[in-house]
């Protein structure tokens, strides 16, 4: 049964996440991206890590979920058409997604250097079956503090990824002519 359930919520999350890309609203894409997320919280759960897929849900389905979707409600945003710079063949947007990429794949390649470095240390012992929360709290915040630094780096990438998007809200204001925003759902008075 639980073997099913993975494949069904497997085959619903790539679907889901194929429409989150592929879809014009904005709105659609977002509720889309919520049930990828869903989706693949219940394959942590048919995998039996429920911890984690209670997580997925509760932090990504959510708060950030909502918090995106409030933002987008927000702005009132229907769907976005990008321009390409006639010059360059790229546009603002993708210069600053690439940008965002970039910082983010190598704090992440960081991160996992120093994580190999530490490899030795990292298993936790699992002999008695199901790790708790508690032992994953110890291991990373209690004993000797080894993983404070790599915990320290994650915090600190959230809040470099914080800032980038109020940078890139904060120039937005001034480069509308670079994209286009399309709403339907106002008439022309």
């Amino acid at each position: 049964m639980m073997v099913v359930l993975f494949y069904i919520s497997g085959c619903v999350s790539i679907l889901a996440t194929i429409c989150v890309i592929f879809n014009n609203n904005t709105v659609h894409s977002l509720l889309y991206l919520v049930l990828s997320l869903l989706s693949v919280s219940l394959n942590l759960f048919s995998l039996k890590a429920s911890f984690v897929g209670a997580i997925e849900v509760i932090v990504y389905a959510g708060a950030i979920m909502v918090l995106f979707l409030f933002v987008i409600m927000m702005l009132d945003i229907d769907s976005v058409t990008i321009n390409f710079d006639n010059k360059t063949g790229e546009s603002f947007l993708l210069k600053k997604f690439n940008l965002g990429v970039s910082l983010f794949m190598s704090s992440l390649l960081f991160v996992l250097l120093y994580s190999i470095g530490r490899i030795d240390n990292c298993f936790i012992n699992i002999k008695n079956g199901a790790i708790s929360v508690k032992q994953i709290g110890i291991t990373l915040f209690g004993g000797n503090g080894e993983y404070i630094l790599v915990v320290e780096i994650a915090s600190l990438l959230l809040l470099g990824a914080l800032i980038s998007v109020l940078h890139i809200a904060q120039e937005s204001k001034t480069c509308f002519d670079n994209v286009v925003f399309i709403n339907n759902n106002k008439k022309n008075k």
